[in-house]
C-alpha cells in the first residue's frame, strides 16, 4: 500500500503541468485564427492591397473602438443595446422555456400549440418590425418585442425537443408514482433537458441580436445598429467597424459563457 502511494505521488505534478498545458494549448488555438486575421488584414491594408477607404487597417479601427467607448458615445450605444437585447431575452427566453416544457410533458397542449409554432416559426421576424412598429411606436417597447419574438423560437423548440429526447422510463415512473408537476419539472424534465435549453437560449441570444440591431436601424436614435447606420450615412468607415467589433466581441464572450455554463450545470445535472 505505502509503496503504491509513494510511486504515484511523483506523478501528481506531471499530471497538474500536462492539464497546464491542455489549456495553454486550447488557448492559443482559439486565439489563433482571429490573430492571424488580424494580422493580415493589418499588412494587407498598410501595404495598400485593401481600399482602406472600405477596410480600414485594424489599428485604425481600434482606434475609433477605443475613443468611442472612452470620449464618445459608442459606450452609451453598448449600454443601450445591451439593456434591450436583455429586456428581449428576459421576455421571450422565460415564455419559450414555459412553452416548450409544457408542449413537452403534455400531449394535449402539444396538440393544441405545436402547429402555431410550426405555422409562425418560418415566418421572417424581421419582415414583421415595421408592424410592431406601428403597434408600439418608435420606443423601447417595440425593441423588446421583436427581440423576445426572435427568442422564442429556439428555446421553446429546443427544450420541446431536450423534454422529447428524455428516456420514456423517467416520465413512466413519474406517472407510477404519481409525482407532482412541478416536481416532474425539476427532477426530469428540467435536468434531462438542459443541454438543449442552454444550446437554444444561445441561438435565441445571437438570432435576438441580429434583430435588435436591426430594430435600431429603423426605429431608435442610439444603439449600435444607430452607430452603424450613422456611420455609414457619415462615411466613417472605421468607427462603423469599431460597433461591428462591439457585437463580435459579445458574439465571442457569450459562446464562452455559454461552454462554461454547459461544463459546470449540464454533468451536475445528469449525476443529480
Amino acid at each position: 500500500m505505502s509503496a503504491t502511494i509513494v510511486d504515484a505521488a511523483p506523478t501528481r505534478p506531471g499530471i497538474r503541468l500536462s492539464r497546464v498545458y491542455d489549456v495553454a494549448r486550447k488557448v492559443v488555438l482559439f486565439a489563433a485564427s482571429p490573430v492571424i486575421l488580424l494580422i493580415l488584414w493589418q499588412v494587407l491594408a498598410k501595404a495598400g492591397v485593401l481600399d482602406a477607404r472600405f477596410f480600414p487597417a485594424p489599428s485604425a479601427i481600434f482606434d475609433s473602438l477605443r475613443g468611442g467607448l472612452v470620449h464618445g458615445t459608442l459606450l452609451h450605444d453598448t449600454v443601450l443595446t445591451t439593456g434591450r437585447l436583455a429586456m428581449g431575452l428576459l421576455i421571450g427566453g422565460v415564455s419559450g422555456l414555459v412553452v416548450g416544457i409544457a408542449m413537452g410533458l403534455s400531449q394535449f397542449v402539444q396538440t393544441v400549440l405545436r402547429p402555431l409554432v410550426s405555422m409562425t416559426y418560418p415566418i421572417p421576424k424581421i419582415a414583421i418590425l415595421p408592424l410592431f412598429l406601428i403597434i408600439f411606436g418608435l420606443g423601447e417597447t417595440a425593441m423588446w418585442a421583436i427581440v423576445s419574438v426572435g427568442v422564442f423560437y429556439p428555446v421553446a423548440l429546443n427544450a420541446y425537443a431536450g423534454i422529447r429526447e428524455i428516456d420514456p422510463i423517467h416520465r413512466e415512473t413519474a406517472a407510477v408514482y404519481r409525482v407532482s408537476l412541478w416536481r416532474r419539472i425539476s427532477t426530469v424534465a428540467l435536468p434531462g433537458s438542459l443541454s438543449l435549453i442552454l444550446t437554444g437560449f444561445e441561438l435565441g441570444i445571437g438570432v435576438g441580436f441580429l434583430l435588435v440591431v436591426a430594430a435600431e436601424f429603423m426605429g431608435s436614435s442610439a444603439g449600435l445598429g444607430h452607430a452603424i447606420w450613422q456611420s455609414w450615412q457619415t462615411f466613417a468607415v472605421s468607427s462603423m467597424y469599431a460597433a461591428l467589433a462591439v457585437i463580435a466581441i459579445y458574439g465571442l464572450v457569450i459562446q464562452l459563457v455559454m461552454s462554461w455554463l454547459h461544463r459546470m450545470l449540464v454533468p451536475w445535472r445528469t449525476e443529480h
